[in-house]
């Protein structure tokens, strides 16, 4: 159960595999920050167990480094495909 008014529970699954497992993340509202992340008990494919791979979404979502929009590229001039030139 949330521990205040600007906490929430969010129920997803899994992306990183093949496996699905059912996630129930804790979330701040407020800060926009996950505090926890655990195994969801009333999916019906998991039954809350979760693999290794399930705790890395908590991770990728704060990494400081994590891309948060795709590059613009430069309307002057066109750059090749692949030749990582970008805004």
């Amino acid at each position: 159960m949330p521990e205040n008014s600007s906490t929430e529970l969010i129920h997803r699954s899994c992306p990183i595999c093949e496996a699905s497992c059912g996630l129930v993340f804790e979330v701040d509202r407020s800060a926009q920050k996950v505090i926890t992340v655990h195994g969801d008990r009333d999916d019906p494919r998991s039954l809350g167990y979760m693999c290794p791979k399930a705790i890395a979404p908590k991770g990728i979502y704060e990494d400081p480094d994590r891309i948060r929009r795709p590059p613009r590229h430069s309307p002057r001039r066109r750059s090749r495909r692949g030749s990582g030139e970008s805004r």
